[in-house]
């Protein structure tokens, strides 16, 4: 039974006050009395949990606080707390954990500064935390602080490399870098990974060079990379060539240093016996020295041939690089070799370094073969490479799945003209010095995409336009919108429709200028006719977009609504669909179209009914249509729906009271107390009383009249400890009964006014004696 609500506040009163006068142990004396009235009350275990804090005693109150984030577990301070008291306990990392959770809760209601505070909290428990640095890294990058976010980056790499996943760690500097170009310690962290040698771990890393005092600086290998230079100097061929030179290089240089100082390190004696790539029972270091040193010679002179030779010689005899690869590729691609530079590159394509170089090259090989469909799935997995590196690391790996399924469902035979077309408009895009900037250009010609969707690939825009000048056609129109010129944007927006009439993400861009200028009827005609035309190639989440921004704009555009619900149908989005005929019912309801919506509504809990979506779906549109039933007065029809709603859930509060109210109107008390009751009883059962008293006391409100409301309500009030108001109501039932000559209805009253104990009981006991000898 519930305790005392009068003594409960009580205790919880003089608990606040021992707190204000520092007094924990009287505070905690206090909280607990209170938790005896009421054991589940969050608000007393919250103030005995802080009182224990402040006492010591750290095991009751984490215990405490845990019992408060089991009943309140979206709240981020408790979780803040937890954690304090466990990095107290010397559990780091469980505190670690406590206040990464508390770091999310406070991201999800957008409190940025207390989830920065938490994460921080999060890796000065558990530097190695990844999660932590990784959300550290990327909100300081969002906010601008960019030494903050390539310091957290850094760490991040330093933490994949260590978990064996190296290649990661290297992209990740990489986008430090992008970052800061200039930043020498993530300069140097990228010739550390490119040279196998470990990143120092977060816990034992060193201090940056600019903070450490003269004369004791540590001296990191300095880098002869390509990132190094400014980033337009190159195309990607260039690029991968320099990079694989420069890795040739560092192993002759490697094993200069070894044989001179006698160290231990990534050199070719090491790699010869077995702890680097080379094939131990092959390697014989002193030849691959021998033909490394002559291959690099011939080559800087010219000498292609000649240097092929020497490379598969060092290959031979046990030298496995990506590096090598690579060079051995394009010096048969450039030697005319084009066969034979294939397979070279089939094994440099497997390092990110040489990835998108090699693709060019067997794209650029297939195409002089004439084995056109080969060309462009090539050039296909090197715009994937591109296109994927320049948008943010969250979003890459959703990108590259998109083009992994375009390049899979390719067709096998095609129009060779088409394929060498897209060649072309690849090849003009990506193959060329300032490719990375090109293609953030093409990519903010896009529509941009909701955060649950992967992004648009790039190779929508090529496949729809004749060349890449529709690219920077889209950049200027774009920039005279932003400039708010958009009568010279439409020009020319119409001039690029005349290169390509087809490019559909124009078209839906000519009606956000449309927007822009208030002519919202002529703008949502071009939404629409670009909807069709998406819906009419099979691309029903490009079409459904389109139609929903139609819908937001023109509510009461019935004709969009409903080839939004077809395509949201088609798609096989059945909630989706479902609130789609929720809003066509309110739209036709407030156009007072009854009928209207009344089948809108049922075409809705059809969809409901034959699917395995839940219940709260049924429940809200059994809602709608028992509503409309009222209006029409068809009070039979509405009830039969009410009582639907109560067996899929009985706790639902409109459903039960409509039940009372409707019983009412058809003069059926028996069933309306009946409905009443069973409503009563579950919310009781389910332990919400206060809810349950809440609903009697309006039900009272709006049938005062009505006898056993009256008594099911001082019941209630009895149920939740009410005593004053229990008698208050029980003797209204007693008098009522007592009118109404219902003498035995009356003695029942009055015993249970006796059985609360009043203050003026002799009274009452008069009254029971009159009522029981009459």
């Amino acid at each position: 039974m519930p305790g005392d609500q009068e003594r409960y506040k009580q205790y919880i009163s003089m608990g606040h006050t021992y707190a204000w006068d520092l007094d924990w142990e009287q505070a905690v004396e206090q909280y607990r009395l209170a938790l005896e009235e009421f054991p589940e009350s969050i608000q007393a275990i919250s103030s005995l949990a802080a009182a224990y804090f402040e006492l010591g005693q750290l095991d009751h109150a984490l215990k405490s606080y845990r019992q408060v984030a089991e009943k309140k577990p979206d709240d981020p301070l408790v979780l803040e707390k937890i954690a304090q008291i466990l990095e107290l306990q010397g559990q780091r990392k469980a505190g670690a954990e406590v206040a990464l959770l508390a770091a999310e809760l406070h991201l999800k209601s957008q409190d940025m500064s207390k989830a920065l505070e938490n994460w921080t909290r999060t890796i000065s428990l558990d530097p190695g935390n990844l999660r932590a640095r990784s959300r550290l890294a990327l909100t300081y990058e969002r906010q601008k602080q960019l030494n903050q976010a390539v310091t957290h980056y850094l760490i991040v790499a330093s933490l994949l490399q260590h978990g064996g996943n190296k290649e990661r760690a290297i992209e990740v500097v990489q986008h430090a870098l992008k970052l800061d170009p200039n930043n020498s310690e993530a300069n140097q962290a990228l010739g550390l990974l490119r040279a196998n040698q470990s990143l120092p771990r977060p816990q034992d890393r060193p201090p940056r060079r600019d903070a450490l005092p003269a004369g004791k600086k540590t001296r990191l290998p300095e880098l002869e990379t390509t990132e190094e230079q400014p980033e337009n100097r190159y195309d990607p061929v260039e690029e991968a060539e320099r990079r694989a030179l420069s890795v040739l290089a560092e192993l002759m240089f490697e094993q200069a240093d070894a044989s001179e100082n006698g160290r231990a390190g990534r050199t070719i004696q090491t790699i010869a016996q077995g702890t680097g790539p080379l094939n131990r029972m092959q390697a014989e270091r002193t030849r691959i020295m021998l033909h490394l040193s002559q291959a690099v010679d011939l080559q800087s002179r010219g000498h292609g041939r000649q240097a092929i030779e020497e490379l598969e010689r060092a290959v031979e005899a046990g030298l496995d690089q990506s590096a090598v690869f690579f060079d051995i590729g394009l010096l048969k691609y450039q030697n005319g070799n084009l066969e034979g530079a294939l397979p070279h590159l089939v094994t440099a394509v497997k390092h990110p370094e040489f990835t998108l170089a090699s693709r060019l090259l067997r794209g650029k090989i297939y195409q002089k073969l004439e084995r056109h469909r080969e060309s462009v799935v090539e050039y296909l997995e090197a715009l994937r490479w591109a296109d994927s590196s320049v948008v943010h690391s969250e979003r890459s790996a959703a990108l590259r799945q998109v083009y992994e399924n375009i390049i899979a469902s390719y067709p096998r035979e095609g129009d060779p003209q088409a394929y060498q077309k897209l060649s072309k408009s690849i090849v003009d895009l990506v193959w060329r010095k300032d490719w990375r900037d090109k293609i953030r250009q093409a990519r903010q010609q896009l529509a941009q995409q909701p955060p649950e969707l992967p992004p648009l690939p790039l190779v929508e825009l090529l496949t729809e336009t004749e060349n890449t000048l529709i690219v920077e056609m889209l950049g200027r129109i774009h920039q005279l919108a932003r400039e708010g010129r958009y009568r010279m944007a439409m020009e020319e927006a119409f001039l690029a429709i005349d290169i390509s009439p087809t490019y559909l993400p124009l078209h839906s861009f000519m009606g956000e200028i449309l927007m822009q200028q208030d002519r919202i009827p002529e703008a949502i005609s071009k939404f629409n006719t670009v909807a069709r035309a998406y819906s009419a190639r099979g691309e029903a989440n490009r079409s459904v977009e389109l139609f929903r921004r139609i819908t937001r704009l023109a509510p009461l555009n019935l004709s969009a609504r409903q080839r939004l619900i077809e395509q949201l149908t088609a798609s096989g989005l059945t909630e989706e669909t479902i609130q789609e005929y929720l809003d066509l019912g309110d739209v036709y309801y407030r156009l007072a179209e009854l009928d209207k919506a009344r089948d809108t509504y049922q075409r809705a809990l059809n969809l409901a009914q034959q699917s395995e979506v839940s219940n709260d779906w049924t429940v809200e549109i059994l809602h709608h249509l028992a509503d409309i039933d009222i209006q029409r007065l068809d009070w039979p029809r509405a009830l039969r729906i009410f009582e639907q709603i109560a067996r899929i859930k009985p706790g639902d509060k409109k459903s039960a009271m409509g039940l009372v109210d409707l019983n009412l109107r058809l003069a059926d008390d028996t069933a309306a107390m009946a409905s009443m009751g069973n409503y009563i009883a579950f919310l009781n059962r389910d332990s919400r009383q206060h809810e349950a008293l809440e609903s009697l006391e309006e039900l009272l409100n709006n049938n005062p009249d009505q006898l056993a409301i009256k008594r099911s309500l001082a019941e209630q009030y009895q149920l939740v400890g009410n005593r004053e108001k229990a008698i208050e109501a029980w003797e209204e039932v007693g008098e009522a009964m007592a009118e109404a000559r219902n003498i035995q209805g009356a003695i029942q009253a009055y015993e249970a006014i006796l059985s609360l104990n009043p203050g003026n009981r002799s009274e009452y006991e008069q009254k029971l004696a009159l009522y029981r000898d009459s």
